[in-house]
């Protein structure tokens, strides 16, 4: 059975601090797996055994407190075809377990090579979400990585990471979405040309607002290939219009 050493190590997490326990057990776990029964010649991103590792994963964390709310999120990326081998990014984590990593595991054919601590893959205290989406219309995914943090006052953090290989692997284009003024609130990508605008849903908070609830202010940020970052295009405030609902209409 896959994913036994970390399976191990999780029933001894605390979850206080981040580990460099669980980082190693689940990067050798997962690159066990992907070395017994993916397709060294062709894209990562189709192959059954993404679903593997998705279930082994999520098989590790059973018996846990709160495990009916842990989700194993996985997300692919076809780089490129090498002659006749597959070029690709393997990222995953757990949502809800406090400080879980992200990991990242750059394949070559059958040569994996786990990305190490110090390539940002993301900030906050929780995973809430990891896929995969062309956003900046090169015809490469980009990882969507989005975390939250603890407490009412948290910050949603949407963090658009570009490869670009090398010893940065990584590039991030980040955003953050402020939740001061109540229930969180949204964001979500939009279709652009070939690739994707954000829009991001946020309360409108003044000097001397109280935690109550706020109008909604839309902005919309855009990717500017010459920044190579994501940049704001404007932002609109719905007069009468709540956060909770604006985010609850999206």
């Amino acid at each position: 059975m896959y994913f036994e050493t970390t399976r191990r190590v999780l029933r001894a997490y605390d979850g206080d601090h981040e580990s460099d326990q669980l980082r190693h057990a689940l990067a050798k776990d997962a690159v066990e797996l992907l070395k017994a029964h993916a397709d060294r010649g062709r894209s990562i991103e189709d192959q059954p055994v993404l679903t593997r590792l998705q279930e082994a994963l999520q098989r590790s964390v059973a018996g846990l407190p709160l495990a009916d709310r842990m989700k194993a999120d996985i997300a692919a990326i076809h780089l490129a075809d090498r002659d006749g081998d597959s070029e690709d990014v393997v990222l995953f984590g757990l949502e809800v377990l406090r400080f879980s990593p992200v990991i990242a595991i750059h394949r070559i054919a059958s040569t994996y090579d786990v990305l190490p601590a110090s390539v940002p893959l993301g900030r906050g205290v929780f995973v809430d979400g990891i896929r995969a989406l062309d956003v900046t219309g090169d015809g490469i995914k980009e990882a969507v990585v989005t975390h939250g943090d603890d407490g009412s006052a948290g910050t949603v953090h949407v963090d658009v990471l570009r490869w670009v290989g090398g010893t940065e692997s990584f590039r991030r284009i980040a955003m953050a979405l402020s939740d001061w003024g109540g229930p969180p609130c949204a964001y979500r990508f939009v279709p652009a040309a070939n690739g994707q605008d954000i829009e991001a849903i946020v309360p409108v908070v003044g000097v001397f607002d109280g935690r109550v609830p706020h109008q909604a202010a839309t902005q919309l940020w855009k990717y500017d290939p010459f920044a190579d970052a994501f940049v704001s295009r404007g932002e609109s405030v719905e007069p009468t219009e709540e956060c909770s609902a604006a985010a609850e209409r999206r």
